[in-house]
């Protein structure tokens, strides 16, 4: 007996699973070989499935079960007598008809799902019987589908119906579910998205039969324009990363300018998701093409070259980034990604004049996307700007928290003692709101050390605001070297306030060792 009707009858029947020893022990009995197995002797053993448990359930099974021809027309009987077996009987008498695999018994399996579905059983228990129709391959295809489609069961249940649709679908008809990528409910698109890949994976033959079917079907002029973004999608990710034949499909769909606009950009996704081949242009030539003067106020161009420059690697990107002022562009996307691939300068006078240029746009990512480009160490002007950025008590403070957290961050990455005290200022600068003020304990506790854990501590003693000496609390625990003896008479100090307390102990078992875990 397979395995899994071993897991089957375990999960109906609540008994210990049944090993396939054991059953083959029991058909093979002399009793059962005494005379032939007849119509009579199978209803005995129905009645004996249906009441009993231990040796004598097992016996009476593994003879309905050896003689199909026999048991499975009285099993169907029962199953439609009027009035029909309550649930217990009915899930022992379909436990033994599953074992069968009849591909005409699809149907009546699929019954038991959905009824056990709506009543809510355990998924565990409903996958054993999703095991059953997979088994009976393409003849359990309508059985499948018409459970994919009941509206009735709920969209996770569905979806892994759909994978188990996949599974046993005729490899050459798998244009049927190609043209359904993309299409549907999320869950649902994404499980077949999902499942799709999953057994083009699994064997190369099905993987070329699928690329071949995808291939065939992107250049049908009628189709979907949901559908076909799917499908490019799904060809890049069926497909090895150095498989040159994805990169050709791809860079030609990009390169379709009649195409819809969700049709290229799905393509530029999936192609930006591979590997650049040594001098590939495909990118380059998107961006200089959708974002020139007079292109990128289009939204559509605007977004195609957006996506494109993202998908840039960084020295590729410099070029046309320089050309085209992107760094100067209205658009926050296009501005933000362009830092977001820029180098920023190290000369001091160069960094100085790129912070305050990057700070004029009128956009706050831009303004981040140019902070984060910023390394380590700083000079003192520079540390003095990113402070003021930070200050919202100074002239030229931000008022975009997120803003003032990059450049705190910034700070943090400049090390040194003046980037140090310039953090701890801003820190204890009480009239700051909590977002600056924790930020500051952050970057001391990441960047600074022993030294910046023990700022922060000190910091925690003298905080009246719960909500910040929560986050300086959980500062605390982002580096191993916060553990230090001020750092823990700071956080058992803070246990004392019953709002505090579960923070901090995790602070102190992520810090500490041994009797330190805990405060005396």
């Amino acid at each position: 007996m397979p395995p899994l009707i071993a897991g089957l009858l375990a999960c109906a029947l609540g008994i210990a699973p049944i090993h396939e020893a054991d059953l083959d022990t029991f058909a093979d009995a002399p009793e059962a070989a005494a005379a032939p197995y007849d119509e009579a002797q199978a209803r005995a053993d129905l009645e004996v499935v249906l009441a009993k448990v231990g040796r004598e359930y097992l016996e009476a099974r593994a003879r309905l079960e050896a003689h199909p021809e026999v048991s499975a027309p009285l099993l169907l009987e029962r199953l439609e007598a009027v009035p029909a077996p309550g649930p217990a009987a009915r899930n022992r008498l379909l436990a033994v008809l599953g074992a069968f695999r009849r591909p005409e018994d699809a149907a009546i399996i699929a019954r038991q799902i959905r009824a056990m579905a709506v009543a809510g059983a355990d998924a565990a228990v409903i996958e054993n019987w999703r095991a059953v129709l997979r088994e009976l391959g393409p003849s359990a295809l309508e059985a499948i589908s018409s459970l994919v489609a009941d509206k009735d069961l709920e969209e996770p249940l569905r979806a892994n119906l759909l994978a188990d649709l996949v599974v046993v679908y005729p490899i050459d008809r798998i244009d049927e579910l190609l043209a359904l990528v993309g299409l549907g409910e999320p869950t649902i698109r994404r499980e077949l998205a999902h499942a799709l890949a999953r057994r083009a994976r699994a064997e190369a033959g099905e993987l070329a039969t699928m690329a071949t079917a995808i291939d065939a079907r992107m250049v049908r002029a009628d189709l979907d324009r949901h559908n076909f973004a799917a499908l490019a999608q799904l060809r890049a990710r069926i497909s090895p990363a150095d498989d040159p034949a994805v990169h050709d499909v791809l860079a030609g769909l990009i390169a379709r300018g009649e195409l819809p606009f969700i049709v290229r950009a799905a393509a530029i996704l999936a192609l930006g998701d591979r590997p650049q081949p040594s001098g590939d242009q495909v990118f380059v030539s998107l961006v200089e093409d959708h974002l020139r003067p007079g292109a990128r106020e289009q939204q559509e161009s605007e977004l195609l070259g957006w996506l494109a420059l993202t998908a840039l690697d960084p020295q590729r990107a410099a070029a046309p980034i320089a050309r085209l002022d992107l760094l100067r562009a209205e658009s926050p996307r296009v501005a933000a990604a362009a830092y977001g691939k820029s180098q920023a300068p190290t000369a001091p006078d160069a960094r100085l004049t790129w912070v305050a240029t990057s700070q004029q746009h009128a956009w706050p990512e831009v303004r981040v996307a140019a902070l984060d480009r910023l390394q380590g160490p700083c000079d003192r002007a520079l540390e003095r700007r990113l402070t003021d950025i930070a200050d919202l008590s100074r002239r030229q403070g931000d008022e975009e928290v997120t803003v003032a957290r990059a450049a705190l961050a910034a700070l943090g990455r400049c090390g040194g003692d003046a980037a140090r005290a310039q953090l701890t200022k801003i820190l204890n600068k009480h009239k700051l709101d909590q977002d600056r003020r924790s930020e500051a304990g952050r970057q001391l506790v990441k960047h600074h050390g022993a030294i910046g854990a023990d700022e922060v501590a000190a910091a925690l003693d003298r905080e009246a605001d719960y909500a910040v000496s929560l986050r300086l609390i959980r500062a605390l625990r982002l580096r191993p070297t916060a553990a230090t003896p001020r750092v823990y008479t700071a956080l058992c100090e803070a246990a004392a306030t019953p709002e505090l307390a579960s923070e901090v102990r995790s602070s102190l078992e992520a810090l500490f060792t041994g009797a330190q875990r805990r405060c005396p």
